[in-house]
């Protein structure tokens, strides 16, 4: 009986969303942003902060010179989680990004951690672009205002508690305070607000680049340790810090709901505004380290020292109104997703029900923007920017890796376009044989067998195919085995397993480089077994028929670009310390709690499942069950009705 119980609760874990054609467009928010809304919404979002604030320390401490590679790096991996995140919201433009995705593919628990853990992203983004602020106005004004705050409201002490900041950072607060006051008041307000500010940082960018390669100098890339002083290691850690710098961009997947056509611009918009950012990032950090040797960079203020450094004291001005409006943007961003990640979960009866309650004049989530406004302002008074962005890329990298790995399942998942269709249902058949149908794909299939067509494309025209090993393959040696497995059983199980064992490659070659370069004979055997392994169990999964994504946007090369996103993603997340790791379990600790205590309970989807399984149960035992013992019998030992 607890077997039972137990499994019957780890069922639910993995319930679905899902959504009828009817209300798949259906908002009560509104429909307002264009496709250069969205691209704009998304550079500002990650355009300017991590540019002023990261690239000093990624330089100075982390890859020297290669700092522009380590850019590069982080905006591959966010190019290929931008175009996954880009096809599911072709598929299903409702508010929520990768918490919606996740609900729909893989279930109810990993959603609820996703959703938790993009709410930690927004709030710690807001919190530390917030806390950069005030650092680039106490740099600029020589050290008044942190001065002040110590004299004045701390009485010439300061706090000496680990992990909590020397003094309160007020101005910070208040800033995030002021921001939120322009998100609250629609998202019209707030794109308008943002194309303006975007407009100003993009001059003080140009003035970087175009004033800095006047005064670059080779030389500082060939001394004291050359382009790459801390080795290839040291520029993937940077490209984790710098993966910072893009986690903005899926506020276009969360703006999806209040899309004028979402299926046209999110693919256009995402695309190109990481792109762009990419390259705007990859120019000023090169130009920083050609002014400056890498060793002299003042990482609180680094394009500004640049600028003094070579005597040019005004530009120190310029490039300070430039960090404003990209302090400016960045948070505005952050708080517009922030209220509407809550918004989405607390739709689903996944959190508190007062975060779904949406203004019927600006139509934006205002009480859960209040309660976490101030949330984010108290994270701003009390930790440092060094703790709080450390929060950031963690949660990020594992929401990015888990939407890529999403599409993979859903391509090999039988009827996974259909967002009504479990897995279960797509094998059901009418009594004639004929196998159900679904209005978005076109089944091809005969009227008197139950055997389908097969078609000689790689997509599954017929929704049970999607999973099922290529009619090719089955009479080939050993392949023949995993066809008598459920449809997309085997892809699920070689892609957990592939990534597993790319994982454990990627640990021995970044932390076990050096045996691998003493020729260990050891560590070089395991590392050809474990890639060997990951490799045998990725080409698995192109052996089977995939859906069909139709005219809408897809991910191309699936299932390769998604396995390359979820391995740089993981490769990425590697390289964080030991404390970040620590921090992230402790809040997902408390997300599990919350879950467990009240959405759980108050989930819509299991709250309807339990509805439903009552009434099944009503409906057994109040239906009469017909007695046979008082029917006439037919001569032939048999009952019948009369």
């Amino acid at each position: 009986m607890g077997s039972n119980a137990c499994i019957s609760f780890l069922k639910t874990l993995s319930r679905k969303k899902q959504f009828g054609d009817e209300d798949t467009y259906s908002t009560p928010l509104r429909r307002y942003l264009s496709t250069l809304d969205l691209t704009f919404l998304g550079i500002g979002s990650m355009f300017g902060a991590g540019l002023y604030v990261l690239t000093g320390t990624v330089a100075k401490e982390y890859a020297g010179p290669a700092v522009f590679v380590s850019y590069f790096i982080a905006g591959l991996a966010s190019l290929f989680a931008s175009l996954c995140y880009a096809e599911f919201s072709c598929r299903i433009p409702r508010t929520g990004s990768a918490y919606l995705f996740t609900y729909v593919t893989i279930g109810e628990l990993w959603a609820f951690l996703i959703g938790w853990n993009m709410i930690l992203e927004y709030t710690a983004s807001a919190a530390s672009v917030g806390r950069s602020f005030s650092g680039y106005i106490d740099e600029l004004s020589n050290g008044a205002y942190s001065n002040f705050t110590i004299t004045y409201v701390m009485g010439n002490k300061t706090w000496d508690v680990p992990f909590i900041a020397p003094y309160p950072d007020i101005l910070g607060a208040g800033y995030c305070l002021f921001v939120m006051i322009f998100v609250l008041l629609g998202v019209g307000t707030s794109s308008i607000l943002n194309n303006i500010f975007l407009l100003i940082n993009v001059v003080a960018v140009g003035i970087i680049i175009g004033l800095g390669a006047k005064y670059a100098d080779i030389s500082n890339w060939q001394e004291d340790g050359g382009f790459a002083p801390y080795g290839f290691q040291g520029i993937i850690t940077g490209a984790a810090t710098c993966f910072y710098s893009f986690v903005g961009f899926d506020v276009i997947a969360i703006s999806s709901e209040e899309t004028l056509n979402p299926r046209k611009s999110i693919p256009i918009a995402m695309v190109s505004s990481i792109v762009i950012i990419t390259v705007v990032y990859m120019i000023p950090s090169a130009i920083l380290t050609l002014m400056i040797p890498y060793q002299e960079i003042n990482a609180a203020s680094a394009f500004s020292q640049a600028f003094a450094y070579n005597g040019v004291l005004w530009a120190k001005w310029a490039v300070g109104v430039g960090a404003i409006c990209a302090t400016f943007t960045c948070i505005l961003t952050s708080l517009f997703c922030l209220p509407r990640s809550l918004y989405a979960m607390a739709s689903d009866g996944l959190l508190f029900e007062c975060f779904a309650t949406v203004n019927s004049r600006t139509q934006v989530p205002v009480t859960a923007g209040i309660i976490f406004g101030f949330f984010v302002a108290l994270l701003d008074i009390f930790f440092t920017l060094v703790d709080l962005v450390a929060f950031l890329s963690i949660g990020v990298l594992c929401a990015y890796g888990i939407v890529a790995a999403s599409i993979v399942i859903l391509r090999y998942r039988p009827g996974g376009y259909n967002i009504n269709l479990s897995i279960q249902d797509s094998f059901l058949s009418d009594q004639d044989g004929t196998k159900g149908e679904i209005h978005t794909l076109i089944p091809l299939r005969s009227s008197t067998s139950t055997e389908p067509i097969l078609s000689h494309s790689d997509s599954a025209h017929d929704l049970h195919l999607a999973g099922a090993l290529k009619e090719k393959y089955r009479g080939w040696p050993i392949l023949w085995r995993l066809y008598g497995y459920p449809p997309g059983k085997v892809v699920l199980v070689a892609l957990l397993i592939g990534i597993l064992l790319g994982v454990g490659a990627m640990s021995l070659g970044l932390h076990g480089y050096e045996y691998l370069f003493a020729l260990e004979w050891w560590a070089i055997l395991l590392m050809i077994v474990l890639l060997t392994a990951s490799l045998v169990c990725f080409s698995v999964i192109p052996l089977h028929y995939q859906n069909d994504p139709g005219e809408q946007f897809s991910v191309p090369f699936v299932p390769l670009i998604p396995i390359l996103s979820v391995l740089l993603n993981c490769g990425l997340m590697l390289m964080l310390t030991w404390i970040t790791w620590i921090r992230f379990a402790v809040w997902m600790a408390l997300g599990l709690l919350i879950y467990g205590f009240y959405g759980y309970k108050h989930s819509k989807v299991g709250l309807q499942e339990r509805r439903e399984a009552e009434e099944e149960q009503f409906v057994t035992q109040t239906s009469p069950t017909p007695s046979y013992g008082s029917l006439p019998n037919d001569g032939n030992g048999l009952m019948t009705p009369s």
